[in-house]
C-alpha cells in the first residue's frame, strides 16, 4: 500500500462519478434532442395525414 491510498471507497466514488456524470449529461441532452428533433417531424407528419385526409 505505498503512494496510493487503496481505499475501496474513494475507488468506489470515483467510478461511480466516472459513470454517472456522462449518464446524467445524457438524460439531460438526449430528451432536448427528441424534442427539438420530434416536434418538427410531428408537424411534418400531421401535414401529411392532414393532406392525405383532405
Amino acid at each position: 500500500m505505498t503512494g496510493s491510498t487503496g481505499d475501496p471507497w474513494e475507488r468506489l466514488l470515483l467510478i461511480v462519478l466516472a459513470i454517472g456524470v456522462p449518464l446524467m449529461l445524457l438524460a439531460v441532452a438526449v430528451p432536448l434532442l427528441i424534442w427539438h428533433i420530434a416536434i418538427p417531424f410531428v408537424k411534418f407528419l400531421a401535414v401529411v395525414l392532414y393532406c392525405l385526409a383532405a
